[in-house]
C-alpha cells in the first residue's frame, strides 16, 4: 500500500537505480585489467538495457555481451581530464554515465604539458578557464554519447576536444568493438 502514496514509488525507483549504478561502477572498477565474468557481463548488459536503452536499441543480445565485455570505464575524480584533442585520430566512442563532458573547438593544444594549460593553472580565469584553450561548443551529459564521427574511417580526425570535468564517469568503447556492435545501429538513428 505504500506504493500508492504520492512520490513513494519514485523514491523506491531512484534507490534501485542508484544501487544498480553503484554495482555497475564497482564491476567496471574491479574488472580493470582482466576479462569480466559471465555474471559481470550479464549485469552490464542489464545496465545498458535499463540506463541506456536509446543508445543500445537495435543491438542484439550477443552484441550487447561483447560490448559489456570490452567497454572500458573511466572515472574522473580529479578536476578535469582531457579525453581527446582536436585533430587527433579518433579511436574511441564514449557514453557519459555521470557528470558532464565539455566539447571545445578551435583550441591550439590543451595537454597538461602545453604552455596554455600551465598558464591556466597558474593564473586561472573566472569563466572556468575555457577561454584560453578554445570555444565551448557543447556539453554532453549523463545518458548521452559522443565521439562517433571520428570513427567513420581509420584516418578520421577529431573535430573538437573533449574535457571531462570533476566527478564524471564514462564508458569508452574502442573502434573495433564499436564497429562490431554499434556502428550499424547508430548510423540508422
Amino acid at each position: 500500500w505504500l506504493s500508492l502514496l504520492p512520490g513513494f514509488s519514485g523514491i523506491h525507483e531512484k534507490k534501485a537505480r542508484a544501487l544498480l549504478e553503484k554495482e555497475t561502477f564497482g564491476i567496471f572498477r574491479d574488472s580493470k585489467g582482466r576479462a569480466r565474468t559471465e555474471n559481470e557481463t550479464t549485469h552490464l548488459v542489464k545496465f545498458f538495457q535499463e540506463f541506456h536503452a536509446g543508445l543500445v536499441q537495435g543491438i542484439n543480445k550477443e552484441e550487447l555481451k561483447i560490448l559489456a565485455q570490452k567497454a572500458r570505464f573511466i572515472n574522473v575524480e580529479s578536476r578535469r581530464k582531457v579525453l581527446f584533442e582536436q585533430g587527433s585520430l579518433g579511436n574511441h566512442f564514449y557514453i557519459v554515465l555521470r557528470g558532464r563532458v565539455l566539447i571545445i573547438a578551435n583550441n591550439i593544444n590543451m595537454t597538461k604539458h602545453s604552455d596554455q594549460w600551465n598558464a591556466k593553472k597558474k593564473y586561472g580565469s573566472p569563466d572556468n578557464q575555457l577561454n584560453l584553450i578554445g570555444t565551448h561548443v557543447a556539453t554532453i551529459r549523463a545518458g548521452e554519447a559522443f565521439g562517433e564521427l571520428a570513427l567513420a574511417n581509420k584516418e578520421s580526425r577529431r573535430m573538437a576536444s573533449a574535457l571531462a570535468v570533476f566527478n564524471t564517469a564514462l564508458i569508452e568503447i574502442d573502434r573495433d568493438t564499436y564497429d562490431l556492435t554499434m556502428k550499424g545501429v547508430r548510423e540508422k538513428s
